[in-house]
């Protein structure tokens, strides 16, 4: 009996309305799985604001980047194809 699993992706859109709306204090960062630079955004209003500005633009390669760490866990947990 075979099983079906599947991995929930990230999405830009979802991302950008983290970011809209508490990028501040890192809510876009937990939700693209990097907890340590969310703390850090936490501790410093958006990295000084100086993040935030950084994010608005490479957002979209950001939530690229964590989907493939996400599919990567999953073929190492065996719950995908290779």
């Amino acid at each position: 009996m075979d099983v079906d699993y599947t991995i929930p992706l990230r999405s830009t859109g979802t991302a950008y309305l983290w970011w809209f709306f508490l990028g501040v204090v890192g809510a876009h960062k937990f939700y693209l799985g990097r907890p340590l630079i969310a703390i850090f955004y936490v501790c410093t209003a958006g990295g000084f604001t100086i993040g935030l500005i950084y994010d608005l633009f490479t957002l979209p390669s950001q939530v690229r980047t964590a989907n493939e760490l996400l599919i990567e866990e999953g073929r190492s947990l065996g719950l995908m194809d290779a």
